[in-house]
Parts: C-alpha cells; sequence; structure tokens
C-alpha cells in the first residue's frame, strides 16, 4: 500500500491533525524566512537613498505673528467674576423652576 492509500484510509480526525500539522510546519517556516528578509533589508536600509528617491519638498519655516494680548486689570477681573456668579444664579434659579 503506498503513502496515500494510508492516508486514505485513516479515520478523519488523524487526516485533520496531519493536515494542521503541516499548515503549521509551513506557516512557521513562511514566517522565519520573511523574518530573516525582513532583517537583511533593514540593515541595508539607508533613509537618505529614500530621501532622494521620493524627492520631498521643503517646508518653509512659518513665522508665527506676535500677539500683543495685555493682561486684564483687578477691576476687570472684579467684574468678570461678578458676572460668572450671577449667571451661576441665573442658572441655579432657572433649574429650580424646571
Amino acid at each position: 500500500m503506498n503513502f496515500w492509500e494510508k492516508l486514505r484510509n485513516l479515520p478523519e480526525f488523524q487526516k485533520k491533525l496531519i493536515l494542521w500539522c503541516v499548515v503549521g510546519v509551513v506557516a512557521l517556516t513562511l514566517f522565519i524566512l520573511w523574518v530573516i528578509n525582513v532583517k537583511k533589508n533593514l540593515q541595508v536600509f539607508q533613509p537618505e537613498e529614500l530621501k532622494k528617491q521620493f524627492q520631498f519638498p521643503e517646508i518653509p519655516e512659518l513665522k508665527l505673528p506676535e500677539l500683543n494680548i495685555s493682561q486684564p486689570s483687578e477691576e476687570e477681573l472684579k467684574q468678570i467674576e461678578e458676572q460668572l456668579k450671577l449667571e451661576e444664579q441665573l442658572e441655579q434659579k432657572e433649574n429650580g423652576k424646571q
């Protein structure tokens, strides 16, 4: 009896086990080859060559305008605080009515 006949006569479970073992071995082999290939390519990789190949445009440096924002005075800060307190009180009254 040859190999294929023996394989055909095996129970279904053993056939599946053999199939998955073969798939696993092939997948592991391909993964190892891929890792070796990536390692080799990373050793040869030169970022300067990549820049030359793609010819990226140079981005000019942006100058942001200077903003002259003055600090609020003590009086203005007190007025803002009073307005915030009034608004909070109004909100509390409105929430209480609803």
